[in-house]
């Protein structure tokens, strides 16, 4: 299903309200995860923040769909982002030399941590649903399969159970 599709099925309304209202509400999601992200909160802002977030994340996650998946994604990529900018703004002093490497080499692992949360959010953002190849029904035309079981100093006993439980995807043979 595709994002529009997701959306429209949301709000259930026609296309030209529709339009007009997802317009509405990504200049606000957009201008509204700016002002969470990089405003300056005092503590009880950050409260306040933090408090409607687990909210909202609980809310979302009542529902079992695809769009609320894409939601907490969303949310999830805020509250990175929030954290991210508090680390930088902040948490890093940069007196000496040795709190500058050190502050560096935290902010990189935080930054690459944050860079590999964005691509597996945009790698499972909309999945391939593909459905399994179907089987020749002549069995001896079927794919052969390798099993490897590895294992060190292990009891025969283990073994051949895992060994057996492998029997029917290795073709009726074991060697």
């Amino acid at each position: 299903m595709k994002l529009s599709d997701r959306l429209s099925n949301l709000f259930r309304v026609d296309r030209g309200v529709h339009k007009a209202l997802a317009a509405f509400l990504l200049c606000f999601s957009i201008v509204g995860f700016f002002v969470v992200t990089l405003s300056f909160l005092s503590a009880g802002g950050q409260l306040i923040v933090g408090i409607a977030g687990i909210i909202a994340f609980f809310i979302i996650n009542r529902r079992k769909d695809d769009t609320a998946t894409l939601y907490l994604k969303i949310l999830s990529l805020a509250v990175s982002f929030r954290y991210l900018a508090w680390r930088m703004i902040d948490t890093l002093v940069f007196q000496t030399t040795f709190q500058a490497i050190l502050g560096i080499i935290l902010l990189s692992a935080e930054a690459y941590a944050f860079m590999m949360l964005l691509l597996i959010y945009f790698q499972t953002v909309h999945p391939l649903e593909r459905k399994p190849a179907p089987l020749p029904d002549n069995s001896d035309q079927w794919p052969s399969v390798d099993v490897y079981i590895p294992t060190y100093n292990e009891d025969l006993s283990i073994v051949r159970v895992t060994a057996l439980a492998c029997a029917p995807w290795t073709g009726h043979q074991i060697s």
